[in-house]
């Protein structure tokens, strides 16, 4: 999608102190007029580096659940949650002992 905006670019340019034709955030591109093809290109690669970033934020979400989910403080929660008095046996760093559930 590409919105043609000359007067958010007047207030862009004016607080950053440099002229910026074209701006891409996610999938939407914003320009200050009328753009080429280059530029198009350009904002366009932008679109896919979004999506690229999007998708690989998903796939670390997933790995850090799934390496939350297999660390070894976790292993020993999950083993002894039912045990109400395990915190009075515990011994001290006994998570780095801690095998599967």
């Amino acid at each position: 999608m590409l919105i043609t905006s000359p007067l958010f670019f007047q207030l862009i340019n004016r607080f950053m102190n440099h002229e910026i034709e074209a701006l891409t955030l996610g999938p939407i591109i914003l320009a200050s007029q009328e753009i080429d093809e280059t530029v198009l290109n350009h904002e366009l690669i932008h679109v896919e580096q979004y999506k690229d970033l999007f998708y690989n934020l998903v796939i670390l979400k997933m790995d850090l659940k799934q390496a939350y989910e297999n660390s070894r403080a976790e292993k020993e929660a999950y083993k002894h949650e039912h045990n109400l008095n395990y915190l009075s046996i515990r011994k001290k760093r006994a998570w780095l002992n801690a095998s599967k559930r």
